[in-house]
This record gives structure tokens, C-alpha cells and sequence, in this order.
């Protein structure tokens, strides 16, 4: 293990680790990073969520050999985009000209600028610039051959920048025009953009920067890579993508809300076939065009998996990000250190209460599917409970009267006794603690221990009552062999089955 603190805190003002026990919820709801000092120097996390990853700094073990660097689990990399790279694509064949459905998973704490995920242009300002975009994860919008739509239908509404992992799906046709924008797989606005139109082969797509010509003229702060956009004359300002992207996929139909659905469940592990290893996407149908799963985790180029060769070149050094799934036991997903996982907290059915194969059984399949028969986890099968122990037979008393009017006497008393116990002893704790919750503040300022022991409490808690479900696709800086829950702070989207409804208003005129 590395060392986490120094051998002595002379002169140290602050001290942040950064894990787990070191994020606490402040008062008034903010999350701060704890000083671990007793100067109490908190750093307030101002974002709406932080972005976790794994930590690549040069550390040493007290021994002097190098930290081990994070090690990428089954769920791979994600690539990380900002105003110093340019993913692009020139001369993109076969792009889809009359009906296309663009897919990915976004994460990103940026709610400055208006990022933009997807941009393919086919010439130049004004004139097929905007071929296919994808702006403004902020509140999405969508462009098709120059038509934005009008201001009262620009915008969508919808953002993605709150630090959590989110599916997008973005769907267009052109016999009717209609745009649909879908968020972890629900249907979230409907538009019409560029009726009767087709959308030419050959332009350059470019992924988290907008362009206003083929392969630059970016709207970009100044000091961004490639070529910039005199600032001034931007007409939205900087649009770069600051987050991270993951499973791209270009479709050459409109792929129905039950294949979008599917799609999302697949990327996440719960696939056909269940695990990473066999996602449930078959790379070679017909109607994929293009497919960046972003897991070479090296090099500068992000190889199109279909084998159509629409491969991505990075201009400049990538930084790939390790992604892993957070397991947590009990959603019916084998996933991280799991050996099984059936759907319930129940021991005694073949796949323990902790997600490991009893003794005796063996699992297979998502949700996994437990028959006796097999070696399960080792030892051997515990013995069965021990009955109840026999009673004596009644026998004939011999105690007289007066002993069993004494003895019931003191029995009686010994009730009373008990029974005024048992309700001053609980009425005295609770007075006890309404008083010490009461001054809590005043107790903490004179017993720092005191309040990082409840905070251990209340994570240890929140982690064993955490309930499962939702979507937890991640990049974190935790051990993943030994992580089984989620920590409360990287909470994920609130728990809900694909594809159902949420706190979304109704589409007008639709009947949804």
C-alpha cells in the first residue's frame, strides 16, 4: 500500500485524499472535500456532480517501487474530449443519406458551454456545414442541412451535463423530417428538421467539436487545437465537447424505441449473452455503418469495429479513460467480482445474499440460474440446524402454598422492576441523544474523531441499504476487485427498468 499521509503534519494546513471516507455532505447539502487536518480547511466541490477516474499520477509504494496504474475492467476505456483534440473523420463514404440514427454514451460536469458531441459537414459556412449536428448537451438540438429549426423549437430542454453516465440516441428520416432525441432510452422530444432532404456522402465528421467548415473553422475558446473561429465572430460561442465519450454507433435506419432500448441495455452488460465479452451489438449488421467502442486505450487512432474502415484520427495525444462497471448485487447482472447474481438478497437458493455461489450449486446466465450439483464456492455443506431440545415430563409439585404465594410475590416484583427498566432505560437514551444531536456541531468542533466515526457509520450505512437498479456505467479511482457497491457520492442515475417513463413532461401530440 501506498502511503496516504505524511509522518507528521508540522506546518501541514490541509490534507485531501480524495477517496471514499474524504467526501461528506456539508450542511447545506454541498458536497466538500474533508481536510483531513484539524484545521478543517474543506474544499467545497462546486459542480454538480463530481467526475471520478481512476488516478494515473506517479506514485511510489513505501518501498519506492512505482503504484500499479489502473487496470481497465471488462467495460474498457472511454476517451476523453476537450478543446485540445479533434477526433475526426475526412472523407466519411456512405454516411446515411435519408434515414440515420447516432447513438452514444456521454459523460460530462461542463453546464458553461453549449458542447457539441457529433458535427458532420459536407462544405462550407451556411452552405452544408451543419449536415448532421448534434449540439448543446446543455439543451440538445439537432440540425439537419442547415435547418435548425425555429426559435420556438431550437432547443429541447434536455441536458446531460450533471457528472452521471447517460445514453443518447438521436433519430432522423427524411420522408417526414421527423427528429427524435431519446435519453437513456425514453423518448424525450420530437421536431422536424430538413423534410424531403438528403444528407451527402464524403464530408468529414468530426466528434466534440463544432465546425463550421470541413475539418475546422471551430467554435473554440482561443488556444484550442485546429482551427479556430475568430472568437468574436462565433455566433454561439465556444461548442467543444468537455467530458467523456463511449460506444458510438452510426445506424442508416431509424432504429425503433425497443432496439434503442436494447442497444443502451447491451453497452451496460446485460445483453444477449450477458458481460462485456459479448454485448448483445453484432458489429457486422447490415444496417451498422460505423462503431467506436473506444477500447484500444493506446495509439491515435479509434478503429471502426464494423470493419468498414471509418476509423477516428485523434490530431493530438489522446487520454484514454479506464471505465468500470460498478457491481451491485441483487439487479440479476453478474458483473466486477460477483460469481452470481439471481435478482434477490437471499441465501440458501444457490447464489448467496453477497453474490456468491453456495457450496453445492453452480450458477450460470444473467439472472443467474442456480442448480444443485455443483462444487459452488468452496467448503463444505454446513449441518443442518439442531432440533429442539427435549422437555422434561411434568411431575407432581411439591412446593407448598405459602412457598408458591412467596415465591409468586417475588417473581412479581421482579417484573415491575424489570418492566420500569425497560421503559426509563429507552427514554433516557432517547433525552440523551435528542440533546447530543441537538448540539452535534458544538460536540464535533471539540471531538473531530467523534464526527468522522458517525460519517463511517452513516457511509457504511447508506452502502449495505443502497438499493440496486439504474445505470451504472463509471469511471472512478476505487479498487474495482473490491468494490461490490456503488459509494453514495458517485450515486448513478436513479434506479428505474429501461424504458420507463420519468420526470418528463408529455410531447405535444403525442400519445405518450
Amino acid at each position: 500500500m501506498m502511503r496516504e499521509r505524511p509522518d507528521t503534519e508540522a506546518g501541514l494546513v490541509a490534507l485531501y485524499i480524495f477517496d471514499v471516507e474524504g467526501i461528506k455532505e456539508a450542511s447545506n447539502g454541498e458536497l466538500v472535500a474533508m481536510d483531513r487536518t484539524a484545521k478543517k480547511n474543506h474544499l467545497e466541490l462546486r459542480s454538480n456532480s463530481p467526475q471520478w477516474v481512476y488516478s494515473t499520477a506517479p506514485l511510489v509504494k513505501p518501498d519506492g517501487t512505482p503504484v500499479d496504474a489502473p487496470a481497465v475492467g471488462a467495460a474498457g476505456y472511454a476517451l476523453a474530449l476537450h478543446d485540445k483534440q479533434v477526433l475526426i473523420l475526412p472523407n466519411f463514404q456512405d454516411f446515411p443519406s435519408d434515414a440515420i440514427t447516432v447513438e452514444f454514451w456521454m459523460q460530462s460536469i461542463d453546464t458553461c458551454r453549449p458542447g457539441v458531441p457529433f458535427s458532420y459537414a459536407h462544405g462550407k459556412y451556411e452552405k452544408e456545414d451543419n449536415s448532421f449536428l448534434i449540439f448543446n448537451y446543455n439543451s440538445f438540438g439537432v440540425s439537419v442541412m442547415e435547418d435548425e429549426g425555429q426559435l420556438s423549437d431550437h432547443l429541447s430542454g434536455v441536458a446531460t451535463t450533471d457528472g452521471l453516465w447517460h445514453h443518447i440516441a438521436v433519430t432522423w428520416e427524411s420522408s417526414t423530417g421527423t427528429v427524435i432525441l431519446y435519453l437513456d432510452s425514453r423518448e424525450v422530444w420530437r421536431v422536424n428538421r430538413g423534410k424531403g432532404k438528403k444528407i451527402p456522402s464524403g464530408g468529414t465528421l468530426v466528434i466534440g467539436r463544432e465546425q463550421d467548415c470541413q475539418g475546422g473553422c471551430f467554435d473554440s475558446a482561443a488556444g484550442a487545437a485546429g482551427k479556430v473561429s475568430v472568437v468574436d465572430d462565433q455566433e454561439y460561442g465556444p461548442q467543444d465537447f468537455f467530458g467523456l465519450i463511449e460506444e458510438m454507433r452510426i445506424w442508416k435506419v431509424v432504429r425503433t424505441p425497443e432496439e434503442i432500448r436494447q442497444g443502451m441495455v447491451a453497452d451496460d452488460g446485460r445483453g444477449a449473452g450477458g458481460g462485456f465479452d459479448t454485448p448483445g451489438i453484432d458489429k457486422d449488421h447490415k444496417d451498422l455503418v460505423a462503431y467506436w467502442d473506444f477500447n484500444k486505450g493506446s495509439g491515435y487512432m479509434i478503429k471502426d469495429v464494423t470493419n468498414h474502415g471509418h476509423d477516428l484520427i485523434a490530431s493530438q495525444p489522446p487520454k484514454w479513460e479506464v471505465v468500470r462497471w460498478l457491481s451491485t448485487c441483487g439487479n440479476g447482472v453478474v458483473e466486477g467480482s460477483e460469481q452470481c447474481d439471481d435478482g434477490d438478497l437471499v441465501d440458501g437458493d444457490g447464489c448467496s445474499s453477497i453474490c456468491r455461489i453456495e457450496p453445492g450449486y453452480t450458477c450460470t446466465g444473467n439472472p443467474s440460474k442456480c442448480t444443485k450439483g455443483g462444487s459452488g464456492g468452496g467448503g463444505s455443506t454446513p449441518p443442518p440446524a439442531p432440533g429442539p431440545a427435549p422437555q422434561p415430563a411434568p411431575g407432581p409439585s411439591s412446593a407448598k402454598p405459602d412457598d408458591a404465594a412467596r415465591g409468586g410475590g417475588s417473581s412479581g416484583q421482579r417484573h415491575g422492576g424489570a418492566i420500569a427498566a425497560a421503559v426509563l432505560v429507552p427514554m433516557f437514551v432517547l433525552v440523551l441523544g435528542g440533546v447530543v444531536f441537538a448540539y452535534r456541531g458544538a460536540v464535533y468542533e471539540q471531538f473531530p474523531q467523534v464526527e468522522a466515526a458517525v460519517g463511517a457509520l452513516q457511509a457504511a450505512v447508506g452502502g449495505v441499504l443502497k438499493k440496486p437498479g439504474g445505470n451504472r456505467y463509471a469511471a472512478l479511482s476505487l479498487d474495482p476487485e473490491e468494490l461490490d457497491i456503488s459509494p453514495e457520492f458517485l450515486s448513478p442515475t436513479p434506479a428505474r427498468p429501461p424504458g420507463s417513463s420519468g420526470p418528463y413532461s408529455p410531447i405535444p401530440g403525442s400519445s405518450l
